[in-house]
Parts: C-alpha cells; structure tokens; sequence
C-alpha cells in the first residue's frame, strides 16, 4: 500500500506586540499546527523579537525562534531547532505630500 503525504490540518496562532518605550517594540508570535486525524504529526513555533529605532528610517532588531516537532520525520533528526538572528532594518515610507 502506498504512503499518504496528504493530510488536514488544525491550526492555531497568537501574536502580541507591546510598545515597551517610545523606540522599544517587543513582539511574540506562537503557532501550533497538527493532523487532525493524526495528532502525532504536530508543529509549534515561537518567535520572539526585540526592536530598537535609532533614526528616522533605521532599527535594530534581534529575534529567537524555537521550531519543535513531536514526531520527526526520520531518525536522527532533532525535535527541537533554535536559530538566533540580529537584523538592520531600514524603513522605505514615502511621505505623503498634500
């Protein structure tokens, strides 16, 4: 019998953003995903973030993710991966004139 790789899923999500200051924004985004018919087959996902606005058009951001898996898809495979990043982001808003 040959292997289904096709599947419903569930899924459910939770973002939060805070102002913390003025330039200071923290933001945690959370997603949980699954077969419906086969809880085994699950995802979750964190993502947090810190950003800084020094200038007009200019921040720095750091963010941490978290991927887990509960059932990998072969052995050997880690359930968990984490990936760190530091980010220059540049704003490109044109101002409206009027």
């Amino acid at each position: 019998m040959e292997e289904r790789n096709d599947y419903a899923t569930g899924s459910f999500k939770i973002e939060y953003s805070k102002k913390i200051k003025e330039n200071l924004l923290f933001s945690q985004i959370l997603t949980y995903d699954t077969n419906i018919f086969d809880t085994s087959i699950a995802f979750v996902d964190s993502h947090s973030s810190l950003e800084v606005k020094f200038a007009k058009n200019l921040s720095l951001g750091v963010s941490y993710k978290v991927n887990y898996q509960k059932t990998p898809p072969a052995p050997g495979i880690k359930k968990v991966d984490t990936t760190f990043t530091t980010n220059l982001i540049i704003d490109f808003v044109r101002e409206g004139k009027g």
